[in-house]
């Protein structure tokens, strides 16, 4: 027994030692019928996956090839003319950990509800630079329920279902960049435990929608650089994003008056980093140099006193009636 637990030991060291070596390695699947024009490639020690890769990219296809290795764990389909997704495209390749179908044509319009069906596995979803995914339905994602990391970069979206992500109860990262959405669902990012960072740069947003993140406590980053951002309003619930680490709001068109005068507090007393240098005001101001004590920005007078007064006689008017229906009574 002694024999056999130093030869244990001694094979985890050796292991220990060639690890760093291999990490990263592929070798030719030859045991394995490819799907033509495609190669394939099984992998070890990836970042993001392990097993049998099936490179499909640069082909020029129109579909998703029929004859993919049914044990395939990355599926690379990048640069193809693929537009359509029909229901079940997918179902063939139930252990599936990443899908690659960045630089096509996909269109909304021509991806069925279930095209994703039977991708329980799959944790990392690349959608980027398709030209015409302008509409995400709530019904894509919904299958997919190990999804870590979904991207949407430059993929031409305007509208996203308010329960796209609904179902989403691992999506750690969620990319959608360059695109452009006008508004948010007040629920979109809602109750998603896992996610963590939000870029969501370079769109067309005007206003952050009321407790935006209820329920997604995990989140240390949001980008809404590079938008149309007026102003941020407390309603937005930012300030309640106890680990929210790194905040982007630079390159908008913020009013820096009364509205953004508890954003500009908010940012002195806590730790979120917000690029404070590349952050200015519409007057060109930097956000930093905004000073909310030069503003006047008490509650209207006139407001108080009318308010005062209309509480005052309703209270007189109903004392009266009350003394009136005593004096009745006696």
């Amino acid at each position: 027994m002694d024999s056999v637990k130093r030869s244990a030991i001694l094979l985890s060291c050796l292991l220990c030692v060639l690890a760093p070596s291999v990490r990263g390695r592929c070798i030719p699947a030859t045991d394995v019928t490819c799907a033509k024009n495609c190669k394939c490639e099984y992998c070890s020690n990836q970042r993001t996956f392990d097993g049998l890769k099936c490179d499909c990219s640069f082909n020029d296809f129109s579909v998703v090839p029929r004859d993919v290795p049914t044990n395939t764990t990355f599926l690379k389909l990048l640069k193809n003319s693929i537009a359509r997704l029909r229901n079940s495209e997918f179902l063939s390749l139930g252990i599936l950990e990443r899908l690659d179908l960045s630089h096509n044509f996909l269109d909304s319009n021509e991806i069925d509800g279930n095209a994703f069906v039977g991708l329980e596995k799959l944790r990392i979803q690349s959608l980027e630079f398709n030209r015409a995914l302008k509409a995400i339905s709530g019904e894509w994602f919904r299958p997919l329920k190990n999804l870590w990391k979904l991207d949407l970069e430059s993929a031409s979206v305007e509208i996203i279902s308010e329960d796209a992500f609904r179902f989403l109860g691992k999506l750690t990262y969620l990319i959608l960049r360059d695109n452009r959405i006008k508004k948010i669902e007040p629920s979109l990012f809602r109750d998603l435990s896992s996610l963590q960072k939000v870029l969501l740069q370079v769109n067309q947003l005007k206003t952050l929608p009321p407790d935006m993140f209820n329920g997604s406590k995990s989140i240390d980053e949001l980008n809404v650089a590079s938008n149309k951002l007026i102003t941020i309003l407390p309603a937005s619930g930012l300030q309640n994003m106890e680990n929210l680490k790194r905040l982007s709001v630079y390159q908008n068109p913020l009013d820096c008056g009364c509205d953004l005068v508890w954003f500009r507090q908010w940012i002195d007393t806590n730790d979120v980093i917000v690029k404070p240098h590349n952050t200015t005001c519409a007057s060109g101001v930097n956000l930093m140099k905004f000073s909310p004590n030069d503003l006047q920005c008490e509650f209207p007078v006139v407001m108080v006193t009318s308010v005062s007064l209309i509480g005052f006689i309703a209270v007189c008017a109903a004392m009266v009636v009350i003394f009136n229906n005593i004096w009745r009574i006696r």
